[in-house]
């Protein structure tokens, strides 16, 4: 298939292009609703056997793919565990808001060019305040996914 048979092709395939087919063939569904439609839907619902879905795979679940509430458990980890520590401790190894930061370096093994790169020892290092500053321009929001 040539570029041109391709661009063609893409043009003329477009979600646009179905939609479009879809709101025709259900406008014309509406039109004849009195009929076409109810009689179609009637069809089915008199034919119809009640058949017992099957999972694809042994031990598959069907949805929720997100776990519920009640089925969380701690998957902490760590010898001792962090939220055990003491306020005191905490924040000595920066685990509070007030003592958390973020360096972003690259990886000396696999090294990358960044702009610039944030490390305490220079004092650039990204802490919570400045972190939270940022995010009221530049938000990104993702599900929470964690695999153990």
């Amino acid at each position: 298939m040539g570029n041109f048979e391709f661009l063609e092709q893409h043009r003329c395939l477009t979600r646009r292009y179905f939609l479009q087919a879809g709101v025709a063939g259900l406008s014309v569904l509406h039109t004849n609703s009195g009929s076409l439609a109810a009689s179609l839907l009637d069809d089915e619902k008199s034919t119809a056997k009640p058949t017992k879905k099957k999972a694809d795979k042994a031990g598959a679940q069907p949805a929720p793919y997100f776990t519920t509430a009640n089925e969380f458990r701690d998957v902490s980890r760590g010898t001792p565990l962090p939220h055990s520590l003491s306020d005191g401790k905490r924040r000595a190894v920066g685990l509070t808001r007030e003592t958390w930061s973020l360096e972003v370096i690259s990886d000396p093994e696999h090294p990358a060019k960044l702009g610039k790169e944030f490390t305490k020892a220079n004092g650039t290092a990204l802490d919570f305040a400045t972190l939270v500053k940022l995010t009221e321009k530049n938000c990104v929001r993702f599900a929470k996914v964690m695999t153990c």
